[in-house]
């Protein structure tokens, strides 16, 4: 029992090392752009974490990446937590009870889930007249190019620090 203690505790250390660096990176100028365009690498990131870990868990590292976010980004401090928060259980329901935990599924879900932060933002802000399209549209387009690359990368930790059945 104390060992499948410690594989919980290594399992959420690993997704808490893992959205301290997409956020760092995300937060970085200039790193990573596409046609000048960043991604929002928390969002594929929590999606994957999502689809796989409980509503709790998902809903805890929703609110962590949110915080951390928000303290990065700018803005209205909580706002981007409090929008995790509601997406990230969400979507861990989904997965749980209606869709299966497929890496299309966790695709759309992560396109959906950027194109709802996009437009959150832009009803906070306030800022229609700024808001760009096509900045928009290659934003969300790159950041669901990441998922292909943490939803399986998830799924093998996840599996392999997985408790076991008694």
């Amino acid at each position: 029992m104390i060992f499948a203690q410690e594989k919980s505790r290594i399992r959420f250390l690993i997704y808490t090392l893992m959205i301290f660096v997409c956020a760092v990176i995300q937060a970085t100028p200039g790193m990573l752009p596409v046609q000048g365009v960043r991604p929002l690498l928390l969002i594929p990131l929590l999606v994957s974490i999502a689809a796989e870990e409980s509503e709790l868990c998902a809903a805890v590292c929703g609110m962590g990446a949110g915080l951390w976010w928000d303290w990065s980004a700018g803005g209205i401090f909580g706002s981007r937590a409090v929008f995790l928060v509601v997406c990230m259980t969400g979507v861990s329901l989904l997965c749980r009870y209606l869709f299966q935990a497929k890496l299309w599924n966790a695709a759309l879900l992560c396109l959906i889930i950027t194109s709802l932060e996009q437009a959150f933002q832009v009803l906070l802000a306030g800022e229609w007249k700024n808001f760009d399209i096509y900045y928009g549209l290659w934003q969300t387009g790159y950041t669901v190019v990441w998922i292909f690359l943490f939803a399986p990368v998830i799924r093998r930790i996840s599996h392999f620090f997985e408790l076991p059945v008694e």
